[in-house]
């Protein structure tokens, strides 16, 4: 034992030295941004870069990047700020005045910024030094405003890494004012000096030397170099250098994601200079009517959210979005893709329009959404065969290459899928052309048989179905079309448009199989397809809608519910009814209060102010009904103090202090933790050489 005390020891003290090193270099680690990491001897200037790339420099010298960082020097064009307001923003200290005074025109030795969102100004303090002066110009709001900076106003340590190119920070000077060609393409005397020792006539190695001495193509981390924010925090108030990050949404994106390129090497999806034109005046790359986006992304959602016409069978419908003039990028940060992430905790963009929803109600309407296309698609693929008609295949073609799974145009994907499942024979939607003509039997001669049901019949609403008050009105009101006997009546021929019996009669849902009846069988009707002759389709969708419940996926038929001879409920009343299934939902004493039944929330449609809702065969709750109980409970989640009295916005004001209160405590304790058990671990350490040393001296 003895004899390994040393090796323990000198373990000990390594293990405890590396501690060290690593807590040292996470508190010393500076995040200090510099745009070019070469030595600034190497660099040459634009001049020279001009010399041979003079096409390069004829779209490059007006860019916004060139632009960044101007001299005055007498010429005030580059200023864009109004002097005549102000004043009391641009007070100053100059060196040569005994008190602060408002800098003027004539007092900028630089500008810095192009202005696009702001321009900043430098004082010459005399000996090559500048000083950022205190106020900036917003060319959005056209104002002056005071704004931060980290490092109090000294230039260089504020802004020279990235508004110049070959910055040198112990000489405070620089190559060429602006970003130029060696801040993204890296220092060029070598690559000068290899253009040199070619010659005129480059052969193909000498070619490979010269171009491999630059960077051709800048990694977008040389973009990220400068255009990162200063901030993220929401607290940040400075509206150029704060904000999200574009590279570090670039970075997790599928633009950032590897791919094969046609030489078989990997590289990214998009690149910064796919979609920016460093060397233009715009910056972007606009080449086609679509934008920039369609060079990659193929014309079908730009077909879908404008409503084009994709086959003939079904009638285009343009997205609201796309009739409210909104592109791409009104959705899609370019850096990120995603309009709406997958963290809730972020911000989506569908709330820059949609200001009274939530993120979660977002992603959860869009997971929805998507898991219902592709649980469509899903079922239609593998039904595809040589002999599928063409525009079926079109449409299918049409929704995979959009690539959102529904979300660029919800409604009228929705419509081509439902085209393609009733011509696949996924969905059976009944209509005036193919409503059976059954040859129908008097009901009188039924009743000789079947008294008691007859009877029951008789008052019913399928017995009046073409007789009711409500349908002659409508009947009237829309000139008696003579195909709404296909279902209000019996026996109904669409070649003579005339019908036989009033109403739906036994024979309508009860069909001869097998002869007459007696002694042939007359069917039972048990199958829901029986009842989506005539209740399908916009004018009586109960039919569709049991289609989408949860109802037809556990083969809950119509009539497990209803009886057909009176159109009643299976049981006394709906709560009995649905209670036969569910019975532990009746236990709810909240929902299920004695004057409220499951209609009231699974059934109930709101329509309009003043109208009775409609109802609905989808189990699916509308959000409208559970605001005549619980009011508007999303909008103030939204803004707590809408609509809220003057007592309950102090309440929630108190409430807020406390919890407030309680994260304050929370992350106390947490930093109290974490320091106690450093401090603990540094003590046992402690204890540990002093054991292991009075060990070794007995």
């Amino acid at each position: 034992m003895t004899h390994n005390t040393p090796r323990l020891t000198a373990l000990l003290c390594s293990l405890l030295g590396g501690i060290c090193i690593i807590v040292g270099g996470i508190l010393f680690i500076g995040d200090n941004v510099t745009a070019q990491s070469t030595a600034p001897d190497n660099y040459i200037g634009v001049g020279d870069c001009n010399d041979c790339h003079r096409d390069q420099w004829r779209g490059f010298s007006e860019t916004p990047h060139y632009l960044t960082f101007v001299e005055v020097d007498g010429e005030t064009d580059s200023i864009l700020a109004d002097f005549s307001v102000g004043e009391d923003l641009r007070l100053f200290q100059f060196t040569d005045d005994s008190s602060p005074r408002p800098f003027a025109a004539e007092d900028i030795a630089y500008v810095v910024g192009t202005g696009r969102i702001a321009q900043r100004y430098l004082f010459n303090n005399g000996d090559d030094t500048y000083r950022v002066l205190p106020a900036q110009w917003n060319t959005t709001n056209q104002a002056w405003e005071t704004f931060p900076l980290p490092n109090g106003d000294d230039w260089g340590e504020n802004c020279a890494t990235c508004h110049t190119t070959g910055y040198n920070p112990s000489s405070h000077e620089w190559i060429d004012d602006g970003i130029t060609c060696e801040s993204c393409h890296g220092a060029g005397l070598d690559h000068v000096e290899a253009a040199d020792d070619a010659g005129r006539n480059i052969d193909d190695e000498e070619m490979v030397a010269i171009k491999s001495a630059i960077a051709l193509n800048p990694d977008p981390s040389t973009c990220e170099s400068c255009h990162q924010p200063i901030s993220t925090a929401d607290a940040c108030d400075d509206p150029i250098h704060c904000g999200d990050s574009p590279y570090a949404a670039w970075s997790v994106s599928p633009h950032s994601q590897m791919v094969a390129n046609e030489d078989g090497d990997a590289v990214s999806n998009a690149l910064c200079n796919t979609c920016h034109a460093p060397h233009e005046v715009s910056s972007i790359v606009a080449t086609n009517d679509g934008g920039i986006c369609l060079d990659c992304h193929e014309d079908q959602p730009q077909q879908l959210l404008s409503g084009a016409v994709v086959v003939d069978q079904v009638a285009g419908n343009p997205s609201a979005h796309h009739d409210e003039g909104l592109a791409c990028e009104s959705c899609h940060n370019p850096h990120s893709i995603y309009a709406i992430p997958e963290d809730t905790t972020l911000t989506a963009s569908c709330m820059n329009c949609h200001s009274d929803l939530t993120n979660s109600g977002l992603r959860n309407f869009v997971d929805d959404a998507q898991a219902s296309t592709r649980a469509r698609m899903s079922v239609i693929e593998p039904l595809v065969t040589a002999d599928t008609p063409e525009w079926v295949s079109a449409v299918i073609t049409t929704v995979q290459a959009d690539g959102s799974d529904g979300m660029h145009n919800v409604a009228y994907i929705s419509q081509l899928l439902n085209a393609v499942e009733i011509e696949l024979g996924i969905v059976v939607n009944p209509t005036i052309n193919n409503v059976p003509a059954v040859a129908p039997s008097d009901p009188i001669e039924c009743a000789e048989c079947h008294e008691n049901e007859h009877a029951v019949w008789q008052t019913s609403t399928h017995a009046n179905a073409s007789l009711g008050d409500t349908f002659q009105q409508a009947y009237a009101a829309n000139g008696q079309p003579s195909y709404c006997m296909s279902c209000h009546a019996s026996g109904y021929d669409p070649s003579t448009q005339s019908y036989v019996f009033e109403g739906v009669v036994c024979s309508t849902c009860h069909t001869m199989t097998q002869g007459e009846h007696p002694p042939g069988p007359a069917s039972v009707v048990s199958s829901s397809d029986v009842c989506g002759r005539c209740h399908s389709g916009e004018h009586a969708p109960a039919y569709n809608e049991w289609l989408v419940s949860d109802h037809k996926d556990f083969n809950v038929d119509c009539v497990d519910c209803h009886v057909a001879h009176d159109n009643s409920l299976r049981l006394d009343d709906v709560n009995a009814t649905c209670a036969d299934c569910h019975e532990d939902a009746m236990q709810d004493e909240i929902h299920m209060g004695a004057d409220m039944t499951c209609v009231d929330c699974h059934m109930s449609r709101p329509v309009g102010e003043g109208d009775d809702p409609i109802i609905h065969h989808t189990m699916i709750p509308d959000p409208r009904t559970c605001n005549d109980c619980h009011g508007n409970i999303h909008t103030l989640q939204f803004d707590p103090a809408r609509d809220l009295t003057e007592a309950d916005q102090e309440l929630v004001a108190m409430m807020q202090e406390q919890v407030a209160d309680l994260e304050d405590k929370a992350d106390t304790n947490l930093e109290s933790g974490i320091v106690g058990g450093a401090v603990g671990s540094l003590v046992l350490v402690g204890f540990l050489l002093i054991a292991i040393r009075f060990g070794r001296m007995r």
